[in-house]
């Protein structure tokens, strides 16, 4: 499989966890270490992977609420054979996100390391 079809399996991976509100994926899916940004009024918005998680398994997940999954993959760029970072638009519900997620290939995986992502509206 090309690395390409590797990271949007992977990105597919995750809009459908983050649909399903399936914290166990998205904990495979990010490294130990990933931390979390986005920029708001007040400032620099930063939290670790276990606040993130945390955060997904407080809201009930969209797929509850009757929404249908929506996302995908925007784009990808490959910063050597086990480095990339892929754009992701993704739709939680009544609310729309922005993902830049960066990854890395560890055994043979690739892993969320680091997430930038923007709210819309």
């Amino acid at each position: 499989m090309s690395v390409l079809l590797q990271l949007q399996e992977t990105a597919d991976w995750y809009i459908t966890a983050l649909h399903q509100g399936d914290t166990q994926t998205l904990d495979r899916l990010f490294a130990d270490s990933a931390r979390l940004y986005s920029g708001r009024e007040k400032g620099l918005v930063e939290m670790s992977k276990r606040e993130y998680i945390d955060m997904v398994a407080a809201r009930e997940a969209s797929t509850k609420s009757g929404f249908v999954k929506s996302g995908g993959v925007v784009g990808a760029g490959t910063i050597s054979d086990d480095k990339a970072v892929v754009k992701v638009d993704v739709a939680l519900g009544p609310k729309s996100f922005t993902d830049f997620l960066v990854m890395v290939k560890i055994d043979g995986r690739w892993v969320i390391v680091s997430k930038v992502f923007h709210a819309h509206g």
